[in-house]
């Protein structure tokens, strides 16, 4: 968030310090994955900031270097990349990297670029072949992004984004004609005019229908799996923003949901939940089961079961074919989820278990070559 000065001078935000941590356990993830086949990694940060607040608790570049200078492979093969119109934010940001030796700790010095993020820079980045590359875009607001940018970053192998989408924003703005060159090249013209469309609906319904046209965008633009997660207002409970996860790859889709799912809603049976529905949604000060649920009414965890069912029924399968498949169909239910369910399932005399020869089960517990059967 880098272009309002004030926004560095307030205490931070718990939602802002969910959204760095966030970050930084899917970077390490991502990373861990990719040391194997990859010569080097690049994590490129668009609207990096200072780096620190005044209260002198650092931001998200910090954390990411703070953690990669702890593992030897990301010494030796990361390429950190951070950016920000504000020369400021840039020196101090230039300030800390030395303080904290990062460009000793690291084989590749981090770099600290000063460019406005704007169409030129999207075609650069969208003419080089990049090495696998986790791209966070954080602005303040929504201008700068768009599909342009996020085609060019998701464009080459293991290249993936995270984009801070300033639902509330986008929603009270949609109908001013000044902001109307910042949708078309976020949405496209005809995606623009459709949710133009629909301003008379209610404000809820109008922020979702927001999210789908961007999620249909992210999808045009190369993203094959999109993944959503909800910040609300403290008070109100209103749909502030969005930390939205693209990608071409189902990995990377089950990564994110565990990730994000430690820091959202959830029932007590551990499903992300919010609104009668399974979603990822962060809320300040939010406990407890995000449904109540009354007796004789189904819950998320028999849904669940019922969609096991149906999709999987008969057959007899390995654990992690099943968990894969309802990563390609973008489920948002967890790898812990569906293991949850197939236990309930068990219980319930609806599976049938084989064990591999020469291997052992533990009671209730189901490992990835396990091979199931739900009737």
């Amino acid at each position: 968030m880098a272009e309002s000065a004030r926004y560095w001078r307030k205490p931070r935000p718990p939602h802002s310090r969910v959204k760095s941590e966030i970050v930084t356990a899917y970077f390490v993830a991502w990373a861990g994955v990719l040391n194997q086949s990859s010569e080097k990694l690049v994590y490129l940060d668009l609207y990096a900031g200072r780096g620190q607040y005044w209260t002198g608790e650092i931001s998200t570049p910090l954390m990411v270097l703070r953690r990669a200078a702890e593992l030897p492979f990301l010494r030796d093969k990361l390429l950190a990349i951070f950016n920000d119109v504000k020369p400021l934010n840039c020196s101090h940001l230039r300030k800390l990297i030395d303080d904290e030796n990062f460009n000793v700790k690291f084989r590749n010095a981090p770099i600290v670029l000063q460019r406005e993020v704007d169409e030129p820079l999207a075609r650069v980045l969208g003419t080089k072949k990049k090495p696998p590359t986790f791209c966070f875009i954080d602005p303040y607001g929504y201008k700068g992004v768009s599909m342009q940018l996020i085609e060019s970053v998701v464009k080459d192998f293991a290249c993936e984004c995270l984009v801070f989408f300033h639902t509330s924003g986008i929603n009270r703005n949609m109908d001013r004609p000044d902001c109307r060159p910042d949708f078309v090249r976020l949405f496209g013209e005809a995606r623009y005019k459709r949710l133009l469309g629909q301003s008379a609906a209610r404000a809820r319904d109008r922020e979702h229908c927001i999210l789908d046209a961007f999620a249909e965008t992210a999808r045009e633009a190369g993203a094959r799996y999109v993944l959503p997660m909800q910040f609300n207002f403290k008070r109100t409970r209103r749909i502030s923003h969005h930390l939205v996860f693209l990608t071409k790859h189902p990995l990377g889709f089950s990564i994110m949901k565990y990730v994000m799912a430690k820091h959202s809603s959830k029932t007590d049976e551990g499903i992300p939940w919010y609104g009668g529905r399974v979603s990822y949604v962060y809320i300040e000060g939010y406990e407890g089961c995000a449904k109540q649920l009354s007796f004789g009414i189904d819950g998320p965890m028999a849904e669940l079961k019922d969609l096991l069912r149906k999709e999987f029924g008969g057959r007899w399968l390995r654990v992690r074919d099943v968990i894969d498949s309802c990563d390609k169909k973008q489920y948002l239910y967890t790898s812990q989820n569906i293991k949850s369910a197939l236990s309930e399932l068990e219980k319930d005399g609806r599976l049938h278990v084989r064990v591999p020869p020469a291997r052992r089960r533990r009671k209730g517990t189901f490992a990835d070559e396990l091979w199931i059967r739900i009737s």
